[in-house]
């Protein structure tokens, strides 16, 4: 009896390091060549947690298994990215959909948007927070919001919103550029301004303070403006490096269906990278984003064409000439990928929303954490 025991466990043990064996063989080995990509970011201590997935799949490796040589760059600023990206000091970033279709369509810089972080159908992680007394958003007539720039992307999608409730942004609202989140927080909190414009990841950690509350959520946000968006590289360096982009994109499609099944693995890698977080609160963040994981590349173009229709009402728009979707969304490198490793098994996360050519009709899941 004891010897079968024994045998039991001797073949478990086989078993396990079977599988463990079989998921890294079929991940290879980086090239003995890698390909250097500069991305810059916003911050380098992962501010927001929306585009997690860039700075996490460095950390795991999947850039490196993938054969690049990831290099990430973390700048103060907007135009401090629009700059390094003109002078061709970084090669990718990722920024807001209506920030970069503007340089695009105005001549200033010819980009294109070819991979997200995050998913079609993925509930916005912008909010509007204010004072306990404002009872509704049309209550937010007269007041103070404070943003990170005036024209800045939080102001943008914010102001397709108050239209939709009968305010006018530019009478009925004091905009106050006050820059970054935990800036904004602490001007609201002082009673400098009535609310502010920020993301669920900001207010999380804030959400117990009695004499704060959600004024506009991320489903008003998301019933009126698409959450759109994503990585974006100049068209000039993407027909020279089309190898270094089908890498990276591969990269975070991999990266992300990994941390859209594994949450221990993404709140483990999150803390390692924020310790000033809580688990607890980094939990309720990925339930929050859970959704939205860009398993499939996250360019649903029928996101884009709503985004773009709103985006054209913007007064800041007035000027900026007409561009559609489909001459500055290029899916070429997504659609490469799900052809390769096939559309995610859950529809219900991430549709493309697109029939690709030659796409195989299994789909080929990341492993579990456990398997590894």
């Amino acid at each position: 009896m004891k010897l079968s025991i024994v045998t039991a466990v001797i073949v478990i043990i086989v078993a396990v390091g079977a599988s463990a064996a079989l998921y890294y063989a079929n991940m290879p080995s980086p090239p003995s060549k890698m390909i250097k990509l500069r991305e810059a970011t916003f911050g380098t201590d992962m501010p927001y947690l929306t585009n997690s997935v860039d700075f996490l799949a460095k950390d795991l490796g999947f850039y490196e298994k993938e054969g690049l040589d990831f290099e990430i760059t973390g700048l103060a600023s907007t135009p401090l990215v629009l700059n390094a990206l003109k002078a061709g000091q970084v090669d990718i970033s990722g920024m807001s959909g209506s920030t970069a279709l503007k340089l695009d369509a105005t001549g200033d810089m010819a980009t294109v948007v070819f991979v997200s972080y995050t998913g079609h159908g993925s509930p916005s992680v912008s909010v509007v927070v204010g004072k306990k007394d404002i009872a509704s958003i049309q209550d937010l007539k007269g007041k103070k919001i404070g943003v990170g720039a005036i024209g800045g992307a939080d102001q943008v999608t914010t102001i397709p919103i108050l239209r939709a409730y009968g305010l006018d942004p530019d009478k009925d609202i004091q905009w106050i550029a006050i820059g970054s989140p935990a800036a904004r927080i602490t001007a609201l909190m002082s009673g400098q301004i009535d609310a502010v414009t920020t993301s669920i990841m900001t207010w999380i950690p804030i959400s117990g303070d009695p004499n704060l509350k959600i004024i506009i959520n991320g489903e008003e946000y998301s019933k009126i403006l698409p959450s759109v968006g994503g990585t974006i590289t100049t068209v000039d360096f993407m027909k020279k490096n089309p190898e270094a982009i089908q890498k990276y994109t591969r990269a975070i499609i991999k990266a992300s269906r990994y941390f859209a099944e594994n949450k221990d693995a993404w709140i483990d890698a999150v803390l390692k990278r924020r310790p000033d977080l809580t688990r607890e609160n980094v939990s309720k963040v990925y339930d929050f984003v859970r959704p939205g994981w860009a398993v499939n590349g996250g360019i649903n173009l029928d996101d884009y064409n709503k985004a773009f229709d709103s985006w054209y009402q913007l007064p800041e728009f007035k000027d900026v000439p007409k561009v559609t979707p489909s001459s500055w969304v290029n899916t070429q490198f997504i659609d490469q990928v799900l052809k390769e490793i096939g559309v995610y098994k859950d529809r219900n996360i991430d549709d493309p929303g697109r029939s690709i050519s030659g796409l195989m009709q299994v789909t080929v899941p990341l492993a579990k954490e456990a398997d590894r």
